[in-house]
Order: C-alpha cells, then structure tokens, then sequence
C-alpha cells in the first residue's frame, strides 16, 4: 500500500468513527473536546455535525491562519497534560465527545500516550462519553466500540463510558 493510500484508508477511519461516535451521543448534552486541531479538518467536521455543541479545542500552539477556527475562548493552547486538567480544576462540566489526534501515530509514542492520555479521558468524561481516538486508551469500565467495516482495528478506537458512570 503507497503512503497516499494509506493516508485516504486513515481519514476515511477518522471520519466514519467521528460519525458513528456522534450518533452514539448526540442525544446526551455537553460540550465536545478535540484534543489536536492540527489543520482544523476533524474540527471542521465535528461543528458541522454537532453546530449547537460547544467545542473546546487543545492544542500546543495556535495556528492563526487556519479556517475555520474555534473562537479565542474555546481554545486552549499549551500542552495538554497541563491545560486538560487546569480546565478540568475550573469546570464541572465534563466532556460528552472526545477526539484525540494527538502525537505522530507510532506506536512507541501511542504506548507512551496511554499511560499519560488514559487517565485525563477518564476523568474528562461524562457519563454515556463517547472517544474516538488515534491511539489505545485504558479506560477501565468502558466499552469497546467496534469501529464501522472496512477500517482496520489498529488505526481508531471507539470507546464509549458507561451511562450510569
């Protein structure tokens, strides 16, 4: 498979787990959290699904240029192991969606993910959340979500946390 064909399987995996998670949730109020904007393209998608939702975008820098963007108050700059939990300490209000794009996709750097990127989720979580992301999580008491056919389990993962949670 040539890296062009591997980028399109890659977003076309994002886009129809992004979809499915959306129609696993949408009926649960709260805000969405993308962890990544990267180009915007996942951020795109998500406020064209979900134009009501409040949106809340992490990510290490600001890219001024990019269109569309969230507003200045919905994004949070800084490296996420730190604004995710300071966010956390100043509002209650937990995530019902959430996106992580984060990292490279190695799979060193997707193990290393985990053991940091697990426990913020779990405790960004409202009850019923639904997670779509490019790395494994371990996320105790959630399940599993098989992810729509014909998208190789190894490039996204669906988990969604139990609605009495």
């Amino acid at each position: 498979m040539t890296r062009l064909e591997s980028m399109i399987r890659r977003l076309r995996a994002q886009r129809d787990c992004l979809n499915l998670a959306v129609s696993l949730m949408e009926e649960i109020p709260g805000p969405v959290f993308e962890l990544g904007l990267g180009n915007g393209r996942t951020f795109d998608h998500i406020r064209t699904l979900l134009p009501e939702r409040k949106i809340l975008v992490f990510d290490k820098k600001s890219t001024l240029g990019l269109k569309p963007r969230p507003v200045a108050e919905n994004l949070i700059i800084g490296d996420v192991r730190k604004t995710l939990p300071e966010h956390l300490a100043e509002q209650s209000q937990r995530a019902v969606l959430i996106h992580n794009d984060l990292g490279n996709g190695t799979e060193e750097e997707g193990v290393e993910m985990c053991e940091w990127l697990s426990p913020l989720v779990e405790q960004s979580a409202a009850p019923g959340c639904v997670v779509v992301t490019n790395s494994a999580l371990q996320l105790n008491g959630w399940r599993q979500i098989t992810i729509p056919e014909p998208h190789a389990w190894n490039r996204y993962f669906i988990y969604q946390k139990p609605h009495s949670a």
